[in-house]
């Protein structure tokens, strides 16, 4: 029986290897294209004190996604280890999908049938707040810049703002009409949405300063003005497609063109880009990987 069991785990386990070979291959092709125009050898980390900063960050923002998790689920189901297990499997899933995909459908779990729908639905309202909070913060860093960048995008992220602002505030009527089919509903009051905003306003505060770290620690000097240019490539960066690997090489060249148009120096900002990315999805992800592989040595030994 038990050697069913470990059978049926080794199949998730051998897809998630073979992914994880296809992305060092990715990354191999992508340097390869990359090292043709940007000079990593002009690149020097100057200050290994603003790197371990952001470094230990890491845990903060991983606290602040768990925080975001529960108060999302706490007007559904109460707190559980199966809670946790959902959201160390939803680490693992955003490693190769969509967020939106990994914080809703990621985190379902077959020996859960009935919370299913507040997994999913949880999922999409931690989504929709991330999602307005960075778009709100693109609409103030484009208004900063207004007279450096295309007005119209401005108007862009505006727009988009307003309407995922809504739609968090109003419960959109799609929504509703889904939790009816699934024979679910609740209802959030203007508190909990409150607070639930606010962890991620934090949780974007966070790897914010992580992102402006790593650029002190690799010798581009702070200033206020690379802070509203971060805003608006992080609003390009969410609006644009994620197809695997959580945006990979497309949130890096993103950031680099965005700061290049600023006329700042690219291999600092790729370096930062790609380090924000390792630092907050590829070391949770080796989190819930050990946490899950420790559960099932202590289960089957």
């Amino acid at each position: 029986m038990q050697s069913n069991v470990k059978t049926t785990h080794l199949k998730p386990w051998l897809s998630f290897f073979l992914r994880l070979v296809l992305l060092v291959a990715l990354c191999f092709a992508l340097y390869q294209v990359q090292v043709k125009w940007l000079d990593f050898h002009a690149l020097h980390l100057e200050s290994p004190l603003w790197l371990c900063c952001a470094f230990l960050l890491v845990p903060l923002n991983l606290g602040v996604e768990w925080l975001r998790f529960k108060k999302s689920m706490e007007v559904c189901v109460g707190g559980s280890e199966e809670l946790w297990d959902s959201f160390l499997q939803g680490l693992m899933v955003s490693f190769f999908t969509p967020s939106i995909f990994a914080t809703t459908f990621g985190r379902m779990r077959l020996t859960q049938k009935q919370h299913t729908p507040a997994l999913v639905f949880s999922g999409v309202y931690c989504g929709l707040a991330q999602f307005t909070v960075t778009l709100g913060f693109a609409t103030l860093g484009a208004s900063m810049l207004m007279h450096e960048v295309p007005i119209n995008s401005l108007w862009i992220f505006l727009a988009v703002f307003l309407v995922s602002g809504t739609a968090f505030i109003l419960n959109p009527r799609f929504i509703l009409s889904l939790m009816k089919r699934f024979e679910f509903s609740f209802e959030w009051s203007i508190q909990q949405k409150a607070f639930l905003f606010g962890l991620s306003v934090l949780r974007y505060l966070v790897f914010s300063f992580q992102f402006h770290a790593l650029l002190q620690a690799f010798g581009q000097d702070f200033s206020l003005h690379q802070v509203w240019v971060l805003m608006m490539s992080y609003g390009f960066i969410t609006l644009s497609p994620s197809i695997l690997f959580g945006k990979i090489v497309v949130r890096e060249g993103i950031a680099v063109a965005v700061f290049s148009f600023f006329l700042y120096p690219k291999e600092p900002v790729f370096v930062a880009a790609f380090l924000t990315w390792l630092f907050n999805v590829v070391l949770p992800l080796i989190f819930a990987v050990l946490r899950i592989l420790f559960r099932w040595k202590s289960l089957y030994s």
